[in-house]
């Protein structure tokens, strides 16, 4: 059977006005990288996002933890209105 896939050399016989082909194929091909390029940094910032709103979540609650703390060592006495 023969092979039917075309060459490039094929298609320069075949068309050989096929720039504006060209063009458009490394116009998507250059948009397609700058996509891949935007899709790793905003996983990147993603990541960077999440890790800063994990530690800020246990600031907070070592922070409430704390002031608990605080509050259970005032004697009582101070907190009543007599």
């Amino acid at each position: 059977m023969p092979d039917s896939r075309l060459h490039d050399g094929d298609l320069n016989q075949q068309f050989p006005d096929h720039s504006g082909a060209d063009q458009a194929s490394a116009t998507v091909h250059s948009n397609l990288h700058t996509a891949r390029s935007q899709i790793q940094q905003v996983r990147q910032l993603l990541t960077e996002a999440e890790k800063e709103l994990k530690e800020s979540k246990a600031e907070e609650s070592e922070r409430l933890q704390l002031e608990t703390q605080e509050e259970e060592e005032i004697p009582e006495a101070y907190l009543r209105e007599d």
